[in-house]
């Protein structure tokens, strides 16, 4: 997954992969408006066609987490840093990614998580209910943070708490700063115990790019550092020539830059080197419930 500081990331939900421009290419039928084809099994009170009512949604969000290495990723290092509060309804969604958004740490790059829980217990005019209970769901992806200019670290987040209820008065003062994907309903690890713990403004996310969860505290040790980062620096670059001798030797190949080969359509596997994706885009495990996440 590729993210550019300041600009929007594009992607196609739905319920099922054949919604969406990653069908079967044969298939040359126009694509529709909304994640499903109908409105059932979106499980949601709205009609297609109506005004749109984003209390009726559980939002979306993305997270992402400055650890290359899948095998020490723990849930509490994602920091949610995009929310959609429109989500799970039409089938092209857009998330806002911040203009201050670093560079991953390495050539590895970062992971990234979309995370979205269903909501239940709504009601429309017709009396018609959601039709399904609370469900949580989260896709991770390997990503990387291209044409970075910010350099202030992204903080760990907090897990919000309500703060505004359904009235639209806030009931609490509500969690500035950084925030961290819900977990329920898990054998271990949750963050919750609450079954309604949403993307939302309920919960103190406002929608778009979520421009608070930078560092943004001077740093008083600068010019005590400056030596240390030198010789880092130099550390640094004395263990890459020894890592790209040892790469020549194995055969592996670079690009003029002295990096692995990289290019939109592929990721980054454990080793650092690009290997092709078919699709960002997994479907999301559930009973009935399931939708399709894929990259415009």
């Amino acid at each position: 997954m590729d993210l550019y500081p300041g600009q929007s990331a594009k992607f196609e939900i739905s319920c099922n992969r054949q919604f969406t421009k990653y069908r079967d290419p044969t298939n040359q039928s126009p694509l529709g408006e909304y994640a499903c084809d109908t409105v059932g099994p979106l499980h949601t009170v709205l009609n297609f066609g109506e005004a749109v009512d984003d209390s009726k949604f559980g939002g979306c969000a993305l997270a992402i987490a400055y650890e290359s290495d899948v095998k020490k990723l723990k849930p509490e290092d994602f920091t949610i840093f995009s929310v959609n509060h429109s989500c799970v309804w039409y089938r092209e969604i857009s998330f806002e990614v911040p203009q201050d958004l670093p560079e991953c740490d390495d050539e590895k790059g970062c992971h990234c998580t979309w995370n979205w829980i269903h909501t239940a217990n709504n009601q429309n005019a017709e009396g018609r209910g959601e039709g399904y209970p609370f469900e949580m769901y989260q896709n991770m992806y390997r990503c990387r943070i291209n044409n970075a200019t910010g350099v202030q670290p992204v903080l760990t987040g907090k897990v919000a708490a309500e703060c505004i209820n359904g009235n639209g008065t806030e009931t609490s003062g509500c969690l500035d700063g950084p925030k961290t994907p819900f977990v329920w309903s898990q054998a271990e690890g949750d963050n919750i115990v609450s079954q309604v713990c949403l993307s939302s403004l309920e919960y103190g996310f406002q929608n778009g790019a979520q421009n608070d969860i930078f560092d943004t505290k001077p740093d008083d040790d600068d010019d005590d550092n400056d030596d240390k980062d030198d010789n880092d620096k130099d550390k640094d670059e004395d263990e890459g020539e020894a890592k790209k001798d040892e790469d020549q030797k194995e055969g592996k190949p670079e690009d003029a830059s002295g990096q692995p080969p990289y290019s939109p359509h592929e990721s980054i596997d454990e080793t650092g080197w690009a290997v092709p994706e078919i699709s960002i885009g997994i479907p999301l495990v559930g009973s009935t419930l399931g939708f399709f996440l894929g990259r415009v």
